[in-house]
């Protein structure tokens, strides 16, 4: 049985950080570079269990309410860097199915409870999008609540590259 490589070392998210991309460029030249690929549920957890797609066990230890990015890297007990990949993610999508007015307000009513049950949205022109990170049909029966006509809601599946571009101008709170 392997060992399993430990990792609770944060070093920050390779994406804009240059200087942590060379780190990774010359951990790859060395083959002291690791690569997972997490689902939506593994984001949250504190502990997480998994394996490399080399293969390697890998234990994940993190802060409680810390949700994992696309590029986060560690460096783990063995001196190996580990980096985050995120898998595509289904993504709840409210529309509407007809040009409906007056209902700026039970929408920012809407907007503030999802806010409040800390769902991830991000709004572009025409559509809401809510990362699922709780089961759809317990947000679908609070979006229902609000009895907005014309309120479709559907589900896309996002690559990490298209929800990169859908939140770039998303913002997070924490309390």
């Amino acid at each position: 049985m392997s060992t399993i490589d430990l990792a609770y070392t944060y070093l920050g998210n390779y994406i804009n950080n240059q200087e942590l991309q060379q780190k990774i460029e010359a951990a790859r030249a060395a083959r002291r570079c690791l690569d997972i690929e997490l689902g939506q549920d593994d984001q949250a957890k504190s502990r997480i269990y998994t394996k490399s797609t080399s293969n390697v066990p890998i234990g994940i230890i993190k802060k409680r309410g810390w949700m994992l990015s696309e590029g986060d890297v560690f460096k783990t007990q063995q001196g190996n860097l580990l980096i985050i990949h995120l898998k595509a993610c289904e993504l709840m999508v409210l529309s509407f199915s007809n040009e409906q007015s007056g209902y700026a307000l039970p929408l920012i009513h809407l907007g503030h409870t999802l806010g409040n049950h800390h769902y991830p949205i991000f709004v572009t022109q025409d559509k809401i999008y809510i990362q699922l990170v709780a089961d759809k049909d317990i947000i679908e029966k609070t979006i229902q609540k609000f009895n907005i006509p014309g309120l479709k809601v559907t589900y896309e599946t996002q690559s990490f590259e298209h929800y990169l571009k859908l939140t770039s101008n998303m913002h997070f709170h924490s309390h």
